[in-house]
């Protein structure tokens, strides 16, 4: 390249250049020159490199030249190695995203990979490793694999197979097949160090996604430790400032905790020895290149241990946390970070504990760091080495933190130490101060779980609920409020106030009417049902609450209004013993596990404890997303409905917003969090709103045994198709044998109005109405309802099952999945997980059946799950939209026309494309009429790096409101996306 002179000279032009105009009439000059010399019929192998190169040089530059490409793929087909060496540099810069083009040079890629050249090779390796195409590596793998395993290939093309090989597997893991493949490859585990390196990465990549096959690599991996670490037996070469290939002794370190501790004492024995010796013998030096290679080391072998769960009086974990103590207090900010977290890993492990309290003090003392990182794991390790001998001090250190925590941490923080003092706190009177306590420092920042959680405590506690209450009327007669404290004074003086002696019912009336006109439109509701209390306790407060609730009655918001009518009337009723058990105290919560332990949970759960299992193959099914629902699971149980009374008003069917269309309701929560956990109650008996208070009305008892014991959820694989069997109304006279009923059709406009919205109808029918709910979480799981009402006010639902049919692209679990009962006059939820493997472009189908009247009814229902349910909006600017759309293939576009079955309405199908979840960019002011889009699709399966897949997807939508037709153009990173899309979008809007 150096001794081309045409090209440092053009490269020598552009960089003088003063101006953008200059470069690019430069540009355009050089390629129309290089373009002649192409057409040309015989051009020399020497004019080639040359054009070549200044090709890329000037695709470097930003430009895109559309030429050239045909000139690359013959040059590496020519037996000099400068040409062939200019054909595999372009080809893997210009030819990346054409594939017809690619294709072409399989066949030379593959003459180069057989051939004894072994230059030749090694380019051929690097150029399959920079593009990995899907039918390169399909047609190529195995010649790369046999020259990794090939005993005459040298040892530099050995390393070039094993990281292509590598590189192909992260794409594409389908092409290495353990069985045939595990022993051969771990052969290559002696030998050159380079060698073993870089098969090293192959393996630890091949072992985090699945260890079947590969137990034996366990042996040589410790007798590997032992020569470098014991026996310091290592090549001069690969020896970085005295320490035996610390980058080698990491990856090995690392394969180890992937595998349980070998059961071979004598190899068990010798890798005691190994983490031994790195751990004692790891010193400190005024060499920073020889302390970051040995810290390295150190904290992967605290990992292992880790790992490897040992006994608490183990020498090795003892030692361990005396060295992290060290780590904790030096200057260095890495290692002390390193050293922080580290140890909050450690203190998860069962008896460490009192080992690392004794470092509380040291601890504390990072929670000051300049760095906010540090400061983060400080608090962690607080929170993770709290226990009840130490609860007092640690939740002590985090309120004086939280006074002058940065605001990115103190939601956090406020969770964190609400959960300490609910676990740890030696009384529940502690408690309470605590979270007063919160509420008082950082108010702003203690969510709507943490005060339900208080009076859950309270309410459930009987020992308590005086101190509560007194508590709380000290706190609302201070001078500045905050209205988390009036919502827990409220629900805590209505409940329990009487049982105050020393203080009257009128001066805790005065304490929180003296807040009510600050209060938010929540909170005033939430006072009106305390005033009511107050008031059905002691007649003397009768007048002045009835005038509190003169003045709300023309409140503008509704419920305040509504309330102060209905609390009104209800003052006034002359049935004082009715209004008494009206207003009695509420019941005990059931007794379940904190949510904000839950929570808790999913915040501090680090992904570095997780050793992913599956297989990263972009379409393959996600086990661990399965796995891992255990605890949504949980939620879903604690979510789950008992049959209720009053079933003329569904609660899928509020204001009959389902039935009469409603605005658009987005189902997608970002966060994860739970938008609307109310079960489905009768609001006639709710004393308290839903939104205000933790509670929910008292159920009736489970009727059948699947209800009391709800089974797992199943594991469906690959389910056959049924056959499409419907229902007619049953008759009012029942038979002595089950009668199966003739087919019927789903109502397809009950399933269109949900395609929108969360929740809304899905079948109804003189005997059954079956409704929906559902909410996105983390972008790729769907967690769905179906709602079984009984209609008939005599006679039961019985063996009531539904099962899946089809679920192409999707993973769909159902809890019950026996066959249950709905009383007359009532309904049963079914919980429905629905996990997105791969983009689809159908319905989801389940077939229902249920027997009423001694008549066996079938159907088949279309549940009302697209692509759009799997997305989340991409908020991007235009510029970035536009060239984003520039650089994805052209191959992957879908452009077609298609009639809108509505008249359409530009305004309103903005709003309807919000509220999917997708990004609407601002209009153009050239085109009005053109909607244009960009989101993101999320799937179950994981990269390589261990992140859920995901992909950009980009519509423009041009509409044609006099001929009432839309042209769409949708562009993704992936065809199977693009052609989900265009099902999607022809779904929603009616297509013809």
């Amino acid at each position: 390249m150096a001794n081309i002179r045409g090209l440092t000279v053009f490269i020598s032009s552009i960089r003088n250049c003063k101006t953008q105009d200059q470069e690019q009439k430069k540009v355009q000059k050089e390629l129309a020159k290089i373009r002649a010399a192409f057409g040309k019929k015989r051009v020399d192998g020497y004019s080639k490199k040359k054009y070549l190169w200044k090709i890329m040089y000037i695709y470097m530059l930003g430009y895109s030249p559309n030429f050239g490409h045909m000139e690359a793929v013959n040059l590496i087909t020519s037996t000099k190695f400068s040409e062939k060496q200019v054909g595999y540099v372009s080809l893997s810069v210009l030819l990346i995203e054409h594939r017809d083009l690619l294709r072409l040079c399989i066949q030379s890629f593959k003459n180069d990979l057989m051939s004894t050249n072994e230059i030749y090779q090694c380019l051929a390796l690097t150029a399959i490793a920079n593009v990995a195409e899907q039918e390169m590596a399909e047609s190529l793998s195995s010649d790369v694999q046999k020259l990794l395993l090939a005993p005459h290939s040298r040892n530099f093309v050995k390393k070039k197979a094993a990281l292509c090989l590598l590189r192909l597997y992260r794409k594409f893991p389908e092409i290495i097949q353990a069985d045939s493949w595990a022993p051969r490859l771990i052969e290559k585990l002696e030998g050159n160090i380079g060698v073993i390196t870089c098969v090293m990465s192959l393996l630890t990549e091949i072992v985090k996604n699945s260890q079947k096959g590969y137990e034996s690599v366990v042996p040589q991996v410790i007798k590997l430790l032992t020569k470098f670490a014991i026996t310091r037996d290592c090549q001069k070469d690969y020896t970085y400032y005295k320490t035996p290939c610390p980058w080698l002794q990491v990856k090995l370190l690392r394969i180890l905790q992937y595998f349980p501790a070998p059961q071979d004492p004598h190899l068990k024995t010798r890798l005691f020895e190994i983490l031994d010796r790195i751990v004692h013998k790891t010193e400190i030096t005024k060499s920073v290149n020889k302390n970051n290679a040995e810290h390295g080391l150190l904290f992967e072998a605290f990992g292992l241990i880790i790992h490897l769960r040992l006994a608490s009086t183990h020498p090795l974990q003892n030692q361990a946390i005396v060295r992290l103590s060290q780590f904790v207090s030096v200057r260095e900010p890495n290692i002390r970070y390193l050293g922080l977290e580290m140890m909050s890993r450690i203190a998860a492990l069962p008896g460490t504990l009192e080992s690392i309290k004794r470092h509380q003090s040291t601890i504390k003392f990072s929670m000051k760091d300049e760095d906010i990182s540090i400061r983060k794991r400080a608090v962690d390790l607080l929170y993770a080495m709290c226990d009840k001998t130490n609860c007092q001090s640690v939740i002590a250190d985090l309120l004086d933190y939280l006074t002058s925590a940065d605001f990115s941490m103190r939601e956090e923080l406020v969770l964190k130490i609400a959960i300490l003092a609910e676990k740890f706190s030696p009384s529940k009177k502690f408690y309470v101060d605590v979270i007063l306590k919160l509420i008082t420092v950082s108010g702003d920042f203690v969510t709507q779980d943490i005060w339900h959680r208080v009076v859950q405590i309270v309410t459930n506690n009987e020992e308590t609920q005086v101190y509560a209450a007194k508590t709380v009327y000290e706190a609302l007669r201070a001078e500045h409020v905050h209205e988390n404290a009036v919502k827990i004074g409220g629900y805590i003086l209505g409940e329990f106030g009487h049982l105050l002696q020393e203080v009257s019912t009128e001066e805790q009336f005065e304490v929180l009417s003296a807040q009510f006109s600050t209060s938010s439109p929540s909170t005033k509701a939430l006072l009106l049902s305390t005033y009511m209390k107050m008031a059905n306790m002691n007649e003397n407060l009768v007048d002045r609450v009835s005038k509190e609730f003169k003045k709300c009655r023309t409140d503008a918001d509704s419920e305040i209004q509504q309330r102060a009518c209905e609390y009104l009337a209800m003052s006034k009723h002359p049935d004082k013993e009715l209004m008494n058990s009206v207003w009695e105290t509420m019941p005990d919560f059931p007794d379940r596990e904190s949510a904000l332990e839950k929570k808790g949970r999913g915040k501090s759960r680090s992904t570095d404890e997780v050793k992913s299992n599956d297989s990263e193959s972009e379409w393959s099914t996600s086990e661990e997303s399965e796995a891992s629902s255990e605890s949504e699971e949980e939620e879903e149980e604690d979510a789950q409905e008992s049959p209720q009374e009053g079933y003329e008003k569904p609660y899928w069917d509020t204001e009959d917003a389902a039935r009469n269309g409603g605005t658009a309701d987005s189902v997608h929560s970002s966060d994860g969090s739970d938008q609307d956990n109310s079960s489905y109650e009768d609001s006639d008996s709710a004393e308290y709103s839903a939104e205000e208070t933790p509670r929910t009305a008292p159920t009736a008892k489970a009727n059948t045994a699947q209800e009391l014991n709800p089974p797992q959820l199943l594991d469906l694989g690959n389910m056959s198709s049924f056959g499409s069997t419907a229902i007619s109304r049953v008759a009012s006279s029942p038979v002595h044998a089950p009668v199966h009923a003739p087919s019927i059709t789903q109502n397809m406009d009950l399933l269109s109005n949900v395609l929108f919205r969360s929740n809304g109808v899905l079948y109804e029918s003189d005997v059954v109405e079956i409704g929906s709910r559902m909410r996105i979480e983390n972008g790729h799981i769907c967690k769905f309802i179906l709602y079984y009402g009984n209609r008939n006010p005599r006679e039961d639902l019985k063996n009531v099952e539904c099962k899946v049919l089809s679920s192409v692209g999707l993973n769909i679990q159902i809890k019950p999945d026996e066959t249950f009962s709905v009383g007359a006059k009532k309904q049963i939820p079914q919980h429905l997980m629905i996990y997105c493997v791969q983009p689809f472009e159908t319905y989801p189908e389940v077939s229902i059946e249920y027997t009423m009247f001694g008549k066996v009814t079938s159907f088949v229902l279309k549940l009302p799950i697209l692509a759009s349910k799997f997305i989340q909006p991409w908020q991007c600017p235009m510029q970035e939209f536009v060239a984003t759309w520039k650089q994805i293939d052209v191959s992957d576009e879908e452009r077609f026309p298609f009639k809108s079955k509505t008249p359409i309405d530009v305004a309103k199908l903005r709003k309807d494309f919000e509220g999917l979840g997708m990004h609407v960019h601002p209009p153009m002011q050239n085109s009005p009429g053109t909607i244009v889009m960009s989101f993101t699709f999320h799937t179950a399966n994981k990269r390589s790096d261990g992140e859920f897949l995901s992909f950009r997807v980009l519509i423009r939508l041009e509409t044609n409101q006099k001929v009432n037709m839309f042209r769409a153009t949708i562009r993704s990173e992936h065809r199977q996306v693009t052609a989900a899309f265009k099902y999607t979008l022809q779904q929603l809007f009616g297509a013809d």
